[in-house]
This record gives C-alpha cells, structure tokens and sequence, in this order.
C-alpha cells in the first residue's frame, strides 16, 4: 500500500521530513503491540524517498511499479536489492528497507546498535517500539532515522 500526503505550500522540506518521521513513529507504536498487524513495517514515510517492495528481478522493477513511467514521476536515482534475507528464511518483511541507507552484507554492529538505543532511550526517559523479529538491517535503518530526526545528525 502506497500513501501520498501533500504538505502546505509554505512548508521546507524539513519541516515536512520531521512531520512524516513524527508520523511514523505514530503508525509503528501501536501497530507493533497489536498481533493484528504482525508483519507490518512501513517502509518509508518521506518527502524524498519512495521506497517499494515487491519480490521481483531487476527487469520487473519498472513494470510492475507503474507510476515510476508516469511523466511527472521524478526519480533522480533508483536503487533495489536483489536478494531476499541471505542469513533467514526467505520472505518479504525482511527484506531490506532503504528508509535512509542500503548496504550489501550481512550487519556485524546489530547488538551495539540495540544497546546504543536502550541506553538512548533510558537517558531520554523514551521507550523503543520496534517489530518483533526484524532484521538487522530494519533495527540500523530505525537507528539511523532516530539520529538523523531526534539527535540532528546528519548522515
């Protein structure tokens, strides 16, 4: 499922970036405690990134995405991943999410990226909401997206 929000006219882009990641955060914490809605994990909620998903080759990409063809569709780069968990069970939820990065291997930093979090989020008095058995490279792209809206960080 694919969401288009437009923003009002005098908005920056910021402003926008930091509305779409607050409401993130509001559609992943009570979709992730509720059985309901098991394997859900939005993508992306961006004012530069659209991210889709679909079990295909790389030749299908195009024609099964059609709005990427329609005219005033504006893609200045495309990146897609070819390969479905190499380390689990095949299957689309864990596919690589792109929300702000794409890497090409498997992650060696997941545990001190989770207890970078918790400590983060001990100090701030917040509390982490996150999928049950996602994967390593949802929990980095979840981690980068918390530093880059909630610290200021820059990628």
């Amino acid at each position: 499922m694919q969401w288009v929000f437009r923003a009002p006219e005098d908005w920056e882009r910021a402003d926008v970036d930091a509305a779409a990641h607050r409401a993130l955060l509001v559609v992943e914490a009570p979709a992730y405690a509720d059985d309901a809605y098991a394997g859900l994990y939005p993508l992306s909620l961006s004012a530069r990134t659209q991210v889709l998903k679909g079990r295909l080759n790389s030749g299908e990409v195009i024609g099964c995405f059609r709005d990427l063809c329609d005219p005033r569709h504006s893609v200045r780069t495309l990146y897609f991943h070819t390969r479905f968990s190499t380390n689990t069970e095949p299957h689309p939820t864990m596919a690589q999410p792109f929300r702000l990065t794409a890497h090409n291997g498997e992650l060696n930093t997941d545990r001190k990226n989770r207890l970078s979090d918790e400590a983060l989020a001990r100090a701030r008095a917040w509390s982490i909401v996150r999928p049950p058995g996602q994967s390593d490279s949802s929990r980095l792209d979840q981690t980068l997206q918390s530093r880059v809206f909630d610290d200021g960080l820059d990628l």
